[in-house]
Formats: structure tokens, sequence, C-alpha cells
């Protein structure tokens, strides 16, 4: 049988045959994967143990790596949620223990009593229990103008729905109650500067309060004049 001779046609070939350069960050991969499977090679060799075709197979060293990752992904979700578990089971049960009147006992106030409350409470640095004060007047002074009720088992979601029609006592009432929230259910402590902000809040939400007030009185003043 002839033979036909190939080799100048590999020649020629070889010759136009263009290299291309493999990326550097797929040699830089490469070489970190090669210096990771030696060094788990001597670790094992240094313990005593051995691994059948650790040395000439990284696929191995791939599924350890793989299974390590996996297992601390795991333990840092399992961990995540238990302390988003008690973190929850503690503001559940302070919001209970609020609801039952568990958490301080306190005499029944008036806005004008609970307003001198917080100002005492404020002199002895006490702002955690002040920023309470000024938000328990808050909820008196609504109840005593005729804006809302004062319902001790409403949660503040609920106060500040019902006074959706009076927008600027809602936005004021939603300042004093988050900082009251985070101090008194979180694990922040109140300061000076959140008295403060709880106290300006507080003196709008008054002045709104009357200005709703009197313009209600204006309204019932109308239709009795009309009627």
């Amino acid at each position: 049988m002839d033979f036909r001779d190939i080799d100048p046609i590999i020649r020629q070939i070889a010759v136009s045959y263009q290299y291309g350069k493999p990326p550097t960050i797929l040699l830089f991969v490469q070489d970190l994967l090669s210096k990771i499977r030696r060094f788990l090679s001597d670790l094992l060799q240094n313990l005593h143990l051995q691994i059948p075709g650790l040395s000439a197979n990284t696929q191995m060293v791939g599924n350890l790596m793989q299974f390590l990752l996996l297992l601390a992904g795991a333990i840092a979700v399992v961990a995540l949620l238990f302390v988003a578990w008690q973190r929850m089971g503690a503001l559940n049960q302070q919001t209970q223990k609020a609801r039952r009147g568990e958490v301080i006992s306190e005499v029944e106030l008036d806005a004008q009593g609970w307003r001198k409350q917080a100002d005492e409470f404020a002199q002895n640095a006490d702002y955690k229990l002040a920023c309470r004060a000024l938000y328990l007047s808050l909820l008196k002074r609504l109840n005593e103008k005729g804006v809302l009720e004062f319902v001790p088992t409403r949660t503040n979601y609920e106060y500040w729905y019902a006074l959706s029609r009076h927008k600027s006592i809602a936005l004021s009432f939603r300042e004093v109650a988050d900082l009251v929230e985070s101090s008194w259910f979180g694990y922040l402590s109140a300061s000076k500067d959140d008295y403060e902000r709880c106290l300006r809040a507080l003196d709008r939400a008054e002045q709104e309060i009357e200005t709703v007030r009197q313009a209600a009185l204006a309204a019932e003043k109308a239709k009795s004049a009309v009627s």
C-alpha cells in the first residue's frame, strides 16, 4: 500500500496556525488550584493520611473545598436565623409585657402630667423614660382634644393609620413613636439629642392638634348656624 507523505501539509498548517495566549486570570486560577492541591497533599502526608489519587487528581480537592464552603455557609445561615429568632422573641415578649402593663408600674396622668414627668426623667438623664413619657403625653393630648381616642392595646401602626387623615399630626407622631420603639423595645439607648427631638416633635404635634381642633369647632359652629 502506498502511503502519502503528509509532512509538508502538517508543516504548512503549523506555520499558518495562530496561537492565542490563554487569559491571565485562567493561568492565575490554574496556578492557585495547583498550589492548593500541593498544600493539601503535603498537609495530609504530614498527618499520615493518604488519599489515593490526590497527587494526580484535583477533582477530590475541588469537592473538598466545595463541601467546606457549603458547610461554612450553612453554619452562617443557621447562626443568623438563631440571632434573628432570639431578637424577634425578645421584642415580642417586651411588646406583650408593655400591653399588659408589666414593663413599668405607672399612675394615670393627663397630657400635661406626662410632659412634666418627662422633664423630671430628663433632669435625671433617664432619656429612655423621658421619651416614652413624651410619647404618652402625645397620646393623651390626642384623646383630650378629641382627635383620636386613647386605647392602651393599640399598636403604633394602628395609631399612625388612624391619624392618616391628619398627615401633619401623623408625621410628628411617627417621629416620636419610632424614637421610643428603638430605645424601648430595641437595644439602643436614648440620648439627650433623642429626647430633644421627641420634644420638638411633640411641640409640633400639639400645635397641629390645636389647629385641627379649632377647624372642627368652626365646622360645628357653622353647621349649627345653618340648622
